[in-house]
């Protein structure tokens, strides 16, 4: 329905630039999140479909954990009305979207402080004393070192905050009981090298960021026809001049979350 509506002129979407395709919706698991131009005929028409969707499957969306987020340039009066037809709260912050922040600022640092303050979190609730080294390794390595494995993805992430948490992780590892701080008897660079060469195998948090960006590279060449390629593709022309971009920006885009 959302693609038909797409294809028919009933909804616009938004387009980042006119080499990108247009976004009616993006989806993941329970999550949606619906793009619109900022007038009542739009959001009549997205409600109609979400209350077809619901008679359809006899689900309900749950209108408390739903929301509203408009664009600096929307008139109050505007949100408001379209607001009371969507029957949603206007939300000031859009917050996380799959664990990411939507919002940046001018510090990358700031941006993945979320990440180090999560490590920290983890780390501070384990009870060393109670671990063997083997139970440290196996929580570091499954827990710990996965948390920044999907913005890695994504991102690349300041050395700082790599070098932070490794140092992090460090302590923890050689830390005694009852917090007191143990005698670091390797590097942190020995730690990382493999096993059968005098290493633990612990993660080489740069290393692994490349990699992983270095796999999206090679699925953005393998994938030309997925729908982030052709965004990632469209942003990136050279075709495209920023002027061009101002211009594509709608004036009342809204979005669903």
């Amino acid at each position: 329905m959302m693609k038909k509506a797409l294809a028919d002129g009933t909804l616009k979407g938004i387009q980042i630039t006119r080499n990108c395709p247009k976004l009616s919706h993006l989806m993941f698991a329970d999550d949606a999140i619906f793009f619109l131009d900022g007038n009542l005929t739009e959001c009549q028409n997205i409600a109609q479909i979400l209350s077809q969707y619901c008679y359809a499957t006899g689900q309900a969306i749950n209108l408390n954990k739903s929301g509203v987020v408009f664009s600096g340039n929307c008139p109050e009066a505007l949100k408001h009305n379209l607001a009371t037809q969507l029957r949603v709260p206007i939300l000031q912050k859009t917050g996380k979207y799959l664990g990411i922040p939507t919002e940046w600022g001018h510090s990358k640092k700031e941006l993945f402080a979320w990440i180090l303050a999560r490590v920290n979190a983890k780390l501070a609730g384990w009870k060393e004393k109670l671990l063997t080294k083997a139970g440290k390794e196996v929580l570091i390595k499954s827990v710990v070192q996965s948390i920044p494995t999907y913005a890695m993805s994504i991102f690349k992430l300041p050395v700082s905050i790599c070098r932070a948490i490794e140092q992090r992780i460090a302590s923890f590892w050689w830390q005694n009981g009852d917090a007191k701080r143990g005698m670091h008897w390797k590097r942190w660079e020995v730690l990382k090298t493999r096993k059968d060469e005098g290493g633990l195998g612990f993660k080489d948090l740069l290393t692994f960021n490349r990699a992983m960006l270095g796999k999206q590279v090679w699925r953005l060449a393998t994938s030309p026809s997925a729908l982030w390629s052709k965004v990632m593709k469209g942003f990136i022309s050279p075709t495209v001049t920023s002027g061009q971009r101002q211009r594509d920006t709608d004036p009342h885009g809204v979005g669903i979350v």
